[in-house]
């Protein structure tokens, strides 16, 4: 069974306690789409905001003052050329962006849309700029659970950027990863397959075969040959991307990232009797073995990022049956942290694979479902049942698809004194967007 692993950790236990634990979302579902990025505006009127000064403030003050920036920076454009001058295109696909940031996602897609229209009426069908729209149309619609047209979007803005740059560039590799997920979701898992494939592709003509980003792309495509169940080729990928991060440095501490992919990937890949190992790369076993070596080796990075790294080589040895080992990998991650003062996140459940409903996005306004379960100190769960659910109207499969997706989820025990504890009225809510929200 396919299962996403998330980040974050907690040790074991046996006695059971009755403390009440809300858990979080899961800190990783997968790859995600890679959100637009605000472009500068070689026509900016003096006194609009500029692209990064919009950034700046989305980033200290919040994305709704970021919208607020970026629309004064589209009216600025408007009032100096008029507002069917091609030179609005780059404000209003800022402004866009700013809004789908801020979860005004219904503003977002209108506001490419007009875009889109603008260009198109100044520039012709063809014109380059329509790239970035289009691209920003694709995420919105993916956002809002509108599939379809999520791929239609996506699709133009890959046909658009191969006509004006080139079958192979590396902003090519944003567009075919969403359109890949919009694919998927809308079912079309053989034509999801191909186009990461196509993404392989591309980037061993952009990045070269020797490139330290090619590998971290292999890594990120056999995540998602993992995520769809095809082991052998996710193992495939990781041991590519191994190969190429060893040709330099047996040591190198990006290795950790292939070496856990191929542990995940290859514990749930079914061999035949007679299937030999693929030559050069290691079984699980072993290869969490040596990654968690060059975990316990590094010194980059902070040690809040070198104990989450530790945790997740614990998270996987539990999740395939190997709990000492486990055991070892978090007790390590603790002892990374305890020079700086900092406790373990040990003290309540959390989830090491969930794979969390999507339901559709709601007419009006937004809802939740809040489930309640007890946790084994397996991490197994039990008991699972909905004891909330808003608004009245919520389709009764949006429950039933949560307690199926909770019934399905591993979790981390809550520790106490060292030892596992069994968990009872642990909840989760599932939030339901509307069809403007976030």
């Amino acid at each position: 069974m396919t299962r996403f692993l998330l980040a974050l950790p907690l040790l074991l236990a046996t006695a059971a306690t009755l403390a009440a634990f809300e858990l979080p979302e899961p800190t990783s579902q997968g790859e995600a789409a890679f959100a637009p990025r605000l472009q500068e505006d070689p026509f900016r009127p003096a006194d609009a905001p500029t692209a990064a000064a919009i950034d700046a403030i989305s980033a200290e003050d919040g994305s709704a003052a970021g919208s607020t920036l970026a629309a004064k920076a589209a009216a600025a454009s408007s009032t100096a050329y008029g507002p069917r001058d091609s030179r609005l295109s780059a404000p209003l696909v800022n402004l866009a962006t700013a809004k789908q940031r801020a979860g005004d996602v219904q503003g977002a897609l209108r506001d490419y849309q007009s875009a889109i229209d603008l260009i198109e009426a100044t520039g012709g069908p063809r014109d380059g700029r329509l790239f970035d729209a289009w691209y920003g149309m694709g995420y919105a619609s993916l956002y809002a659970g509108n599939y379809r047209a999520a791929s239609d979007a996506l699709a133009n803005a890959l046909q658009l950027h191969r006509m004006n740059q080139g079958l192979y560039s590396a902003e090519q590799l944003d567009v075919l990863h969403a359109l890949a997920l919009a694919l998927r979701a809308n079912g079309k898992t053989e034509d999801a397959d191909q186009v990461q494939m196509r993404r392989m592709d591309v980037g061993q003509h952009v990045f070269g075969p020797e490139s330290p980003d090619l590998a971290k792309l292999f890594v990120s495509g056999g995540r998602w040959f993992r995520g769809s169940g095809q082991y052998a080729q996710s193992v495939h990928l990781h041991g590519l991307a191994m190969a190429i991060l060893q040709q330099k440095d047996k040591n190198d501490p990006r290795l950790i990232e292939p070496l856990i992919e191929i542990a995940l990937s290859g514990s749930e890949r079914r061999r035949d009797p007679d299937e030999l190992p693929t030559p050069g790369i290691p079984q699980p076993g072993a290869a969490l073995a040596q990654a968690e070596r060059l975990a316990a080796a590094r010194t980059d990075g902070t040690a809040i990022e070198r104990a989450a790294t530790l945790v997740r080589i614990g998270d996987v040895h539990f999740l395939i049956g190997r709990r000492d080992q486990a055991l070892r990998a978090w007790s390590k991650a603790a002892a990374v942290l305890a020079p700086e003062g900092r406790e373990p996140p040990f003290a309540q459940p959390s989830f090491i694979s969930f794979r969390v409903p999507r339901p559709a996005p709601l007419p009006e306004g937004a809802g939740f479902v809040l489930a309640e379960f007890g946790v084994e100190t397996d991490g197994d769960t039990r008991d699972v049942r909905i004891v909330e659910s808003q608004p009245a109207t919520l389709p009764a499969t949006v429950g039933s698809s949560l307690v199926a997706a909770l019934r399905q989820a591993r979790l981390r025990p809550q520790i106490s004194n060292g030892k596992p504890v069994a968990s009872t009225a642990v909840r989760y809510r599932l939030a339901v967007r509307g069809g403007s929200g976030p």
